[in-house]
């Protein structure tokens, strides 16, 4: 009988035992846990080098400054360097032996321009042209002869974007090797040698060795000049067609050319 109550009294011991783990075991299990604080990271500092790119270059035909180049007949004519309202040229144009070319040439407008020789300041030209003051006038001179012997074209201020360019779309020009210029045809350099027009005159002949030409704001003065053919900065020739009635000199007129206008500003020369 003792043996039976003992028997009875261990296993229910070991049940309270059993029972008693199992809730211990629930309750641990339904304690909510706490997380462990998270510790931002700290992102790595970046190593890569910062992007660079390459200095961006000027176009050097739109950026670069015209530098003057001296020559033994002149420099770049832009500015008046010394008193030459008493300019006389330095030859004779009576004496030169001019060599006819194959090309007729107009005389009536190589004689008024040599009237205009001693010319300063322009101001009959720029202002004939629509300007109110000075500007770089050789191609307002070449303008202003052309009309006085009828001719309606070209009248131009830019001596590339307008002048030789004209000459170029009307299949009338002559690079600087041309072979027969003539009296009249206009001349176009190239102080820079950047391919650009950038000065024009009137050519007048040529003896051989030398051409000459008449020249408005050479210096800021209207100038006979005489180069060798061998002259660097010589660009190429407008290449000229002339009527009968251009062989005269009309009356002068005051009118500017149709198409001007005094906001345009013309290229150095």
């Amino acid at each position: 009988m003792k043996r039976r109550i003992f028997a009875a009294l261990s296993a229910a011991v070991i049940l309270l035992a059993a029972t008693s783990c199992t809730k211990v075991t629930a309750t641990v299990s339904s304690v909510p846990q706490t997380p462990e604080p998270s510790v931002p990271e700290t992102p790595a500092p970046e190593t890569s080098a910062p992007e660079t790119s390459a200095p961006k270059t000027s176009d050097p035909e739109t950026s670069a400054p015209k530098t003057s180049v001296t020559t033994p007949a002149t420099t770049v004519d832009t500015t008046q360097t010394e008193d030459t309202s008493n300019y006389k040229p330095d030859f004779d144009i009576n004496s030169v032996n001019f060599i006819e070319g194959n090309r007729k040439g107009n005389p009536a407008i190589v004689e008024l321009a040599l009237k205009q020789v001693g010319n300063v300041g322009g101001e009959p030209y720029w202002s004939w042209y629509g300007f109110e003051e000075r500007i770089e006038w050789c191609g307002c001179f070449t303008s202003w002869c052309l009309n006085q012997v009828g001719k309606d074209e070209p009248y131009f201020t830019r001596c590339q974007s307008e002048g030789a360019t004209w000459f170029i779309e009307h299949d009338s020009w002559g690079d600087r090797d041309y072979p027969d210029p003539a009296p009249g045809d206009l001349i176009f350099f190239d102080w820079d040698l950047d391919e650009s027009a950038d000065h024009v005159g009137f050519y007048i002949g040529t003896d051989g060795t030398y051409f000459y030409t008449v020249e408005g704001n050479a210096e800021d003065v209207c100038k006979l000049k005489r180069r060798p053919w061998s002259y660097k900065w010589l660009f190429g020739f407008g290449l000229m067609e002339w009527s009968e009635e251009n062989y005269t000199v009309k009356p002068q007129e005051t009118d500017a050319p149709a198409e001007s206008t005094s906001s345009s500003q013309p290229e150095q020369e």
